[in-house]
């Protein structure tokens, strides 16, 4: 008996202790009148024989263990380990900007930049940019981020670590997580995050925000305070839940259908491209529809998503068609890339030297800068009459003569100057949200005629 009940009362198992006097008449009436086909004796040898099977004591927990898990109640308060510290002390950190996790400029920020991990987070981070009541933000990111501790629902100890960190203009701090796809962890993280500012909010008053896409998506307010307000109830549907197992998505989730690309591209043309541009076409059309109903904001964003996607697609198609005539032997690979410009003006000279060089990197160091400015002026010069000045402007205008088209360099020409203009320059506000639609559906085909036109 005292070994089941020490079996029982395992950290692993139960985690409870000094329930002998409870369990023990409980364990008892159990194994005389519950357990065996008869009724049975405490002292009956027959069942002191048995107890000692595996198969016996491994249903005696099975049975046990989850009514006293069911019927204890543990208590537990978070209690603060060190002083606060300030965000504003945080030590500077490097990220790194890719198309998938965009670092992104803000004016509010306490840093230079915003790195985000998805086309939520970017959304994220241009409303807190423009709301009418916060004060300052940041990426809860970088080596001193914050890292709540939770049990997950498989029963293990981790950390979650939510997306922003805000301050609204009243002195209220908020905690603030986006969420896209919804896991069985989730409700198990939010009662944590609450747990915590609730614990934080003795010094200064803290609040947890939960933002599912969904929602989101279809906000178009101006104040973090209304987005506390619409995503309330999803929120406490969560805490409510977080001891069940998450089977359904919870109201607002978006799925894939609801972000409706077909408007910037057809089926046809999409399943044709790769799942890596396919992504950064699905990225951008899920960022414009976060920021379609919404008023004065940029619509730059759903632009940086796909510009990876054109870039590399610029870069492949001129590897494709020039890269065969490129040299592999280092001298010749060198003259290759030099043009003769003994008969140009100094300024004309510099310009096609530098084409060059930026060709050079693109194709064969696979790094040259603005790939889709390269190939917009490499068209242009292909389709020109200007001589020609030997080695890779010899390959330009044999190769891209075929794909020139007026309507294809038109194309590109139009692509580059809105991303310098509006994308990556910035030169100008990106905020008529049909200007960026019709832009939208450009870019979208320009990267399939990019990808078609060497496949």
């Amino acid at each position: 008996m005292q070994l089941l009940l020490r079996l029982i009362e395992q950290p692993a198992m139960t985690g409870v202790k000094g329930t002998h006097p409870i369990l023990a008449p409980l364990l008892e009436t159990f194994l005389t009148e519950m357990l065996f086909a008869e009724k049975a004796d405490l002292f009956d040898p027959r069942l002191l024989s048995r107890l000692s099977a595996q198969d016996v004591r491994e249903y005696i927990r099975a049975t046990f263990v989850p009514l006293i898990q069911k019927r204890t109640t543990i208590e537990r308060k978070r209690l603060a380990q060190r002083e606060p510290t300030k965000v504003s002390g945080w030590k500077p950190f490097q990220v790194t900007h890719s198309q998938n996790q965009p670092a992104i400029p803000a004016k509010r920020t306490l840093f230079n930049l915003v790195p985000c991990n998805r086309e939520l987070e970017v959304a994220m981070a241009s409303f807190l940019d423009r709301a009418t009541d916060v004060v300052s933000f940041c990426k809860n990111a970088g080596p001193q981020a914050l890292r709540l501790d939770y049990v997950t629902d498989a029963s293990r100890l981790a950390f979650y670590t939510p997306d922003f960190i805000a301050r609204s203009g009243d002195g209220k701090y908020w905690l603030i997580e986006t969420k896209g796809r919804i896991d069985k962890d989730v409700p198990l993280k939010v009662a944590a995050a609450v747990d915590w500012c609730k614990a934080a909010s003795k010094q200064t008053p803290w609040n947890f925000l939960y933002v599912p896409e969904g929602v989101f998506q279809k906000f178009s307010g101006d104040a973090l305070s209304e987005l506390e307000t619409v995503c309330a109830t999803h929120r406490a549907d969560l805490l409510a839940e977080r001891v069940e197992a998450q089977f359904t998505l919870p109201l607002g989730e978006v799925g894939v259908a609801d972000v409706n690309r077909t408007e910037f591209i057809s089926p046809e043309c999409f399943d044709a491209l790769p799942p890596r541009y396919q992504k950064g076409v699905e990225q951008a059309v899920s960022l414009f529809r976060h920021l379609e109903r919404k008023t004065g904001v940029s619509f730059a964003p759903p632009f940086t998503a796909l510009l990876g996607a054109l870039d590399e697609a610029a870069r492949g198609l001129m590897i494709d068609l020039l890269g065969p005539d490129v040299p592999e032997d280092p001298k010749q690979l060198e003259q290759f890339f030099e043009p003769d410009v003994s008969s140009l003006g100094a300024k004309e000279a510099d310009t096609i030297k530098w084409n060059a060089h930026n060709l050079k990197g693109t194709i064969v160091d696979r790094k040259g800068t603005m790939p889709i400015g390269v190939l917009r002026w490499s068209l242009n010069y292909a389709k020109s009459t200007r001589q020609s000045f030997g080695g890779i402007f010899d390959t330009i205008k044999e190769r891209f003569a075929p794909i020139a088209s007026k309507e294809f360099v038109k194309q590109i020409e139009k692509i580059n100057g809105f991303r310098n203009t509006y994308v990556a320059h910035q030169e100008q506000s990106l905020e008529d949200v049909e200007q960026a639609r019709t832009a939208l559906k450009e870019w979208s085909a320009a990267l399939y005629d990019l990808w078609k036109a060497h496949h």
